[in-house]
């Protein structure tokens, strides 16, 4: 029985400590530069960067953008200049410009990002 309580009373913190797994440290040091994050550590709170609309990390030696999927209201991204392979970008409905110049990128899905407007990936494999 008194598992069962301690249960309970845990299960309604789960919903409010949602993480995002950021594993590029130089992408994480690049949002805590930006003021979104405080802890070199992996990880960042998913409501600390979901509100972000614009989002500008050009030139930072960047190779793996895993975790912008939960940028949620993104508008605008400059990745460019990086060692960027792949980006998962088709959960970022509200994207209406990226700008992915000079990486290493061999495939780019945008079929879900219909709000796309804007689009430059020049100079990638």
């Amino acid at each position: 029985m008194r598992t069962i309580l301690i249960l309970l009373l845990f299960v309604p913190l789960i919903g409010f400590s949602q993480i995002t797994v950021i594993p590029d440290a130089k992408f994480e040091q690049a949002l805590i530069d930006l003021g979104y994050d405080k802890k070199l550590n992996g990880k960042i709170k998913t409501k600390k960067i979901s509100e972000i609309q614009h989002l500008k990390i050009d030139n930072l030696t960047i190779e793996d953008l895993k975790g912008i999927e939960d940028f949620e209201l993104l508008k605008t991204l400059n990745c460019s200049n990086n060692s960027i392979k792949k980006i998962n970008i088709g959960d970022n409905a509200y994207l209406t410009k990226l700008e992915c110049i000079d990486n290493l990128i061999t495939s780019l899905d945008v079929s879900n990002n219909t709000a796309l407007e804007e689009l430059y990936c020049d100079y990638n494999q």
